[in-house]
């Protein structure tokens, strides 16, 4: 597969100054494999043997436990080292050589006075403690007497720590108001989730004194000050409590391990702790040894006693046990005891503060991240504190009173499976495309180019469109759960509030939605891998679109054409575009979101061909692209051609019925018809086309085309055939003395143009020119139409008034008691007559799901032609067939019954209701008499109904019947009749299917 040259892609997006990056998601040659490039890692790093002692590579105080008492050493004493980082950002190299600069947003706080720490005895004992420490480590240092009266002072307090301890802590809450609150994105468990492959190797390295290998700028240390027992302190150091201390050091940290990255190493971090992933023990090992030689450059201390430095396929890392033989992830124990505890807390009558229930709410969304539905089973708590009106900003000590439903709430948090359950690791490289939409009265969805829609009906119809946007997806789910069943399934839909409840298992702002939400996870718990929703524009929305609003403006990026060009001189032209569309598609065949896609809808759920492939897709599908593509094997290279392709012919011959030249002798009578089909695809491949293009080609006439064609063909072949002539390759005049004996039995002009059409597709080319080109047969066609000039009525022979009066009386009424003859006439002519459609479209419609709807009340009729339909004139916004009632009961005057009689959604809905015992077909109109009953009906068949409906009105009118009665004439007849009654000519247009262009130069009566 040959994918365009990207930025680089590794690691994850970490902040605003540095680029986005993404972790490989192949295996790429890693450290000791090949000598690095050049500008990456340079002298930082030395490859190391596999299996190398740890103490021959790493000095003794990144291992003993001891060098935590040591003396910190800035990373200004090896700037050498991080100036050589490839492409590291002025500002990580500014910070690391002078020190960090607080980033106000707001004027610093004014020195307030000095603030002094008071404490207890035990806890001053504690104080004292981490002073001594702090002062050890040189990561504080004593205020100058002259300076103690400036700067601002803050105050420290002590919490419990989880081994029983004492942790004092900074309290820099006023100092953080007055910093700026600059986003940035940190490692997250759906990240590491998506990360881990099967049988991988896991180290942890977890940093000492993370933050204090950071210094702060000498004038900025004034607003880190505290005071105790008399002496004023201040931070030389990054300090814990600093708001912008996380993205400050991770800023830092990302610089640096990006040439890692770079590399081919798997390194995952999170502030100071950080998991490296490999597929074997011995690359985890080289790889571990590589780093700590890397962090020992670069000045990052390691802990040694927190740290796993032996490669583990099971390991404990952010709280979450990671188990890369049986792919799961759970919490770890620890975890699973800390909430277990915090619900036990909770008993019916108790009281609780509102700081206790912010602690067990934050318990439950860090376990949310790995507990699959944990956030669904959150949202009533959730529910029950809002109508307690909790509020995490308010007085954290208020107390509230723990009710039955609150326990009711806590149900599933109380049981040790539920927090013990977790998701499986790995990203999904295939996922279900379902695109849904809906409107104020119905539903639409495409799935795979199969489409799905209905009505909404009773209460639905005063529902907020947000609940009825949900209600479209539990609908399409449900429509398309034979093919979505235990697969991961993306819903595509344009409504934020959905996309918004479904990815995180409801919310708290409307509670019909969140129930609506609640019924669709857990109806999918047990029957999907996972369901996730992401938002469209609705002008992007096309699947759906076409269903409910007949939008179509598709718009995406593409490659630049000169990089495709530099692509095709390296890997050779492809011929299939995984994601594109029409207007941006790279390759002669691709696959698409939208329609038309040649080769179907979302390539991510195709099986792709065995061509050269070409991908350009977005970001965020690259690992599951790529990993479809290490699974799969993708071939490059394009299948030898074989004849007997196109050829239906007779293969024991020793020759090829392909060829078409040369050969004089008559084929066998078995492959006359074959031949001249298979004659057509060595035409076209004899003029330089590949395979693939041939056999598009030859799907180009619509089925009822070919059929016509072949008929001629045979009769042409037939003529040959006697005469001892090859129908391929017989001279010109024969194909005149054909077309003469066909004009001598009374055919006309139109009909023997079908002929020179069927004999020019599949007849070898006549001088480099086709059949029906060669200047002797178009003076021919020209001479048949003087001989035998068309003639036509200018106007239909027969009277619209006439026929719907005979539709209003017997044999035609009433229709609970007409037969099915006289059932499926009035049915066939009153649709076409009210849709404007083609006898094509009319038998395109289809009876099948979601291909007919009636609206409440039978007031309308919506119908669907079947999947696949291509309509003579094409529309770029197709529409269903939409039947307006006349006047439904009840009642109030005679002429609105006589009106009801001639309504096509009566008329259709008895129809389907009566065929309804005998049909054998989806398609809406079936035969009615033996031997074809309840089979399909064709499109003459459509047509002789439309005339004998004519016909048997006139004739139930007891008049002479019209002569030269024709199906298509009931367009111009109703299209008239509408013009007339004021109607605009737009409006008619569009329904039957009319270009129409106003022009505004011609005079008023020439419209």
């Amino acid at each position: 597969i040959a994918l365009p040259t990207l930025p680089v892609f590794q690691g994850a997006a970490v902040c605003s100054e540095h680029p986005p990056q993404f972790f490989p998601p192949g295996n790429v040659a890693g450290l000791g494999s090949s000598p690095p490039p050049r500008g990456s890692l340079g002298p930082l790093v030395q490859v190391l043997p596999a299996g190398k002692p740890l103490q021959d590579t790493v000095p003794a105080a990144h291992v003993t436990p001891e060098a935590s008492l040591e003396r910190l050493v800035p990373l200004v004493d090896h700037l050498a080292a991080w100036k050589l980082l490839p492409n590291v950002s002025a500002w990580v190299l500014h910070t690391v050589e002078r020190g960090y600069r607080i980033q106000f947003g707001a004027p610093p706080p004014p020195f307030n006075g000095v603030s002094p720490t008071l404490v207890g005895p035990e806890q001053g004992l504690v104080m004292e403690q981490e002073v001594a420490t702090l002062l050890r480590k040189e990561a504080i240092e004593v205020v100058p007497p002259h300076e103690r009266e400036s700067g601002f002072y803050s105050r420290y307090f002590i919490v419990p720590k989880k081994d029983g301890g004492l942790r004092p802590i900074l309290d820099l809450r006023l100092l953080n108001r007055s910093v700026k609150r600059l986003k940035f994105k940190m490692l997250t468990i759906k990240q590491v989730v998506s990360q881990i492959r099967s049988e991988d190797w896991f180290v942890t390295i977890d940093l000492k004194d993370a933050y204090f290998h950071v210094s702060i700028l000498p004038h900025h240390r004034k607003f880190l000050r505290f005071a105790f027992r008399g002496e004023a302190y201040q931070f030389r150091v990054l300090p814990f409590g600093l708001a912008l201390s996380p993205r400050t050091f991770t800023k830092c940290v990302d610089a640096a391990l990006a040439p890692l990255r770079l590399q081919g190493i798997r390194i995952l971090n999170y502030i100071d702790d950080w998991l490296i992933l490999a597929q074997s023990e011995i690359e985890a090992v080289r790889h571990r040894d590589v780093v700590l030689a890397y962090m020992k450059e670069l000045g990052l201390r390691l802990n040694a006693k927190k740290s796993v430095l032996s490669p583990l396929q099971r390991t404990t890392y952010l709280g979450v046990v990671w188990d890369s033989t049986t792919m799961q992830a759970r919490l770890s124990p620890a975890r699973i005891d800390s909430i277990l505890t915090a619900v036990k807390r909770v008993k019916e009558g108790r009281s609780l503060t509102v700081k206790q229930f912010q602690q067990l709410l934050g318990l439950m969304a860090a376990a949310s991240n790995v507990i699959p539905f944990g956030l669904l089973y959150m949202r009533p708590l959730q529910w029950w504190l809002k109508t307690k009106e909790f509020s995490p900003r308010g007085n954290p000590l208020r107390m509230i009173r723990v009710t039955r439903r609150c326990l009711r709430a806590l149900d599933m948090w109380r049981k040790p499976w539920f927090l013990s359950q977790g998701p499986v690791l790995g990203a999904p490289c295939r996922r279900v495309t379902l695109a849904t939409d809906a409107s104020l009265t119905g539903w639409g969805a495409v799935m795979s180019g199969h489409p799905a829609r209905g009505l909404w009906s009773g209460r639905q119809l005063t529902w907020h469109i947000n609940c009825l946007e949900m209600l479209a997806v539990f609908r399409a789910l449900k429509h398309f759960l034979p093919d979505l069943r235990d697969r991961h399934v993306l819903v595509r839909t344009d409504n934020t509030s959905v996309v918004s409840y479904i990815n995180h298992q409801g919310g708290l702002r409307s509670c019909p939605l969140y129930k609506l939400a609640h019924q669709i996870l857990v109806w999918s718990q047990d029957k999907l891998l996972s369901l996730r929703a992401v938002y469209v524009p609705g002008h992007l929305n096309l699947g759906a679109d076409i269903l409910s609003r007949q939008g179509l403006r598709p718009g995406e990026w593409m490659l630049h054409p000169e990089v495709v060009k530099q692509i095709w001189r390296v890997f050779g032209p492809a011929q299939v575009d995984l994601f594109a569309t029409r207007e941006n598609t790279q390759c002669p065949l691709w696959y698409s979101l939208v329609h038309p896609a040649p080769l179907g809808l979302d390539a991510m759920v195709q099986t792709w061909p065995r061509l050269r492939l070409y991908a350009f897709p977005p970001i965020a599908l690259l690992p599951g692209v790529l990993e479809r593509v290490r699974r799969d094997g993708v071939m490059v290279l394009g299948p030898d051609f074989s004849p007997r392709r196109l050829s239906l012919g007779d293969s024991r011959q020793g020759r090829s019925p392909l060829t078409g030249r040369g050969h004089h002798s008559s084929p066998p009578a078995g492959a006359v018809e074959a031949l001249g089909v298979a004659s057509e695809g060595a035409h076209l491949l004899a003029s330089g086309l590949s395979t693939e293009v041939v056999e598009t080609i030859l799907q180009s006439r619509a089925p009822s085309t070919r059929k016509l064609y072949a008929l001629k063909w045979k009769l042409f072949t037939s003529w040959c055939g006697h005469r001892q002539q090859d129908p391929v390759n017989c001279p010109v005049g024969s194909v005149l003395e054909f077309l003469q004996s066909r004009l001598s039995a009374g055919l006309s002009h139109s009909t023997l143009k079908v002929y020179v059409a069927a004999i020019s597709a599949y007849h070898a080319p006549l001088g480099g020119l086709s059949v029906g080109k060669d200047p002797l047969v178009t003076r021919f066609l020209h001479g048949a139409l003087r001989l035998r000039p068309p003639v036509r009525p200018r106007v239909p022979s027969w009277d619209l008034s006439v026929v719907l009066e005979a539709l209003c009386r017997p044999p035609f009424e009433p229709v609970e008691e007409i037969s099915d003859r006289f059932l499926t006439l009035k049915t066939v002519l009153l649709l076409a007559l009210s849709s404007l459609k083609r006898v094509g479209d009319l038998q395109a419609l289809s009876v099948a799901p979601s291909f007919l709807d009636f609206a409440p009340g039978l007031s309308k009729a919506f119908l669907y032609p079947k999947t696949g339909y291509v309509p003579k004139v094409p529309s770029s916004t197709p529409r269903p067939v939409v039947l307006q009632a006349f006047c439904p009961p009840p009642f109030r005057y005679a002429d609105q019954q006589k009106l009801n009689c001639m309504c096509p959604v009566r008329a259709l809905d008895a129809y389907v209701h009566r065929v309804a015992r005998w049909r054998k077909s989806d398609q809406l109109f079936v035969c009615y008499g033996p031997p074809k009953r309840g089979l399909p009906a064709s499109k003459q068949t459509l047509s002789r109904w439309v005339v004998d409906a004519i016909l048997s009105a006139y004739e139930a009118s007891d008049l002479p019947p019209p002569l030269g009665v024709r199906a298509h004439s009931t367009r111009s007849m109703a299209a008239s009749k509408a013009f007339l009654a004021g109607v605009p000519m737009q409006d008619i247009c569009n329904a039957a299917g009319w270009f129409y262009e106003l022009d505004l130069r011609v005079s008023p009566g020439a419209s």
